[in-house]
């Protein structure tokens, strides 16, 4: 009864004002099963960094100062580098 007030007023506000508004949709959308997160880059700058990212992104993380020409370190989720 108290939605069917609101609604009532709130139809009576906007047509005195013209105030436009965006109502929900009848219809719930669909949520994705994916967990993916979009983070960004999987890198950082130090191997602090890279850990405390890792850990809380659970994402293996590269430690850009400890990238050399024919190595990459990553910092993993469980604060091992490797």
């Amino acid at each position: 009864m108290a939605a069917a007030a609101l609604i009532a007023e709130s139809a009576l506000t906007i047509a005195s004002t013209g105030t436009a508004v965006a109502l929900p949709s009848s219809e719930p959308e669909a949520v994705s099963a994916s967990t993916e997160h979009d983070y960004g880059a999987a890198e950082a700058k130090d191997a602090a960094s890279a850990l405390l990212m890792a850990r809380l992104q659970n994402r293996k993380i590269e430690v850009l100062s400890e990238r050399t020409s024919d190595a990459t370190t990553y910092a993993l989720a469980d604060s091992q580098t490797r």
